[in-house]
């Protein structure tokens, strides 16, 4: 029996999910848990990381101040102001989605580098 659980637990590997994250709070950092709503500080569980999908809400600004990736970011303000901003940093997402309604969606001292 005890070979089976140890094959198992060798072979029997699950894949991360694609995670949703929203801003929950303004002006705190990107890899802070309670910038997402969380408690913890583990990348893709606690905040956005590699494959998973970031929304800046209304009225939140998130700053940057280290190498952050995700698959998808959206900016979306309604009547108010979301930004993304840079301390130092970078990040890496597959697509960055500008949504304003009324208001401004903005990411603050960007520059674009095409390798």
């Amino acid at each position: 029996m005890k070979h089976i659980l140890l094959i198992c637990s060798l072979f029997c590997v699950s894949a991360k999910q694609a995670a949703d994250f929203t801003t929950a709070i303004s002006g705190n950092i990107w890899n802070a848990g309670a910038t997402w709503g969380n408690l913890g500080s583990t990348p893709g569980v606690d905040y956005p990381s590699t494959g998973d999908n970031a929304t800046i809400a209304n009225g939140h600004t998130v700053y940057l101040n280290g190498a952050e990736n995700c698959s998808a970011l959206t900016i979306s303000s309604t009547g108010g102001t979301a930004a993304l901003a840079f301390f130092a940093g970078s990040l890496t997402a597959s697509s960055i989605e500008l949504i304003s309604s009324g208001g401004e969606s903005k990411i603050d001292e960007m520059r674009y580098e095409d390798n």
